[in-house]
């Protein structure tokens, strides 16, 4: 990825670009061929080759679809994710940043779609010293827990995915709890939007 020229940090940008293609590169070769999982193509100094998936993203296709989705197809969806995770996890991969925008959707068939996991560039392998540095985003990470990624870190982010699947919103986004102190609803704020 290019990055421009006029930009103070160019060096280092592109550097840690680097960095994250060649990490996604080797997790998707740890990974494999799998339903669940974006199909690795193969790798050039250009960047890593990647299936497309027809539909884009599921954050993309959530906001467009969600009141056409029946249950069904809800659930499905999640049971999908869920795969991957487990695939990942049975490899010994850390995703790290799952949120909708890192599912992709491809293969509408009336009620069916197919859903792959991509971008790998800030996960995690500690058998093969890779690590990504990466952290979900906020409200995909729960604040109480440690600043680093471990299976944990994806199972709560996957819940997260789920919440958004089942109800076309972010958790702790447009439905937040009532609050019995202002202090009590900066300090969550504070945790959730760090």
């Amino acid at each position: 990825m290019k990055v421009s020229e006029e930009n103070p940090n160019r060096e280092a940008l592109e550097t840690a670009n680097i960095n994250a293609i060649n990490i996604e590169r080797q997790i998707l070769e740890t990974l494999g061929s799998h339903p669940r999982i974006v199909s690795y193509l193969g790798f050039s100094f250009a960047g890593t080759y990647l299936s497309e998936a027809s539909l884009g993203n599921l954050q993309e296709y959530i906001d467009s679809h969600h009141a056409e989705l029946h249950v069904f197809q809800h659930s499905k969806i999640c049971e999908q994710a869920a795969e991957a995770i487990a695939h990942a996890h049975k490899k010994g991969v850390i995703h790290s940043d799952l949120r909708p925008e890192n599912f992709l959707v491809d293969q509408v068939h009336g009620p069916y779609m197919s859903i792959w996991l991509c971008d790998f560039g800030g996960s995690m392998r500690k058998r093969l010293g890779l690590d990504g540095g990466h952290l979900p985003d906020a409200p995909f990470f729960d604040p109480r827990m440690k600043w680093e990624s471990t299976p944990a870190t994806d199972i709560f982010s996957l819940g997260s995915v789920f919440y958004t699947i089942q109800t076309g919103y972010w958790p702790y986004r447009d439905s937040p709890p009532e609050w019995s102190s202002v202090q009590e609803k900066q300090s969550y704020a504070a945790q959730v939007d760090e």
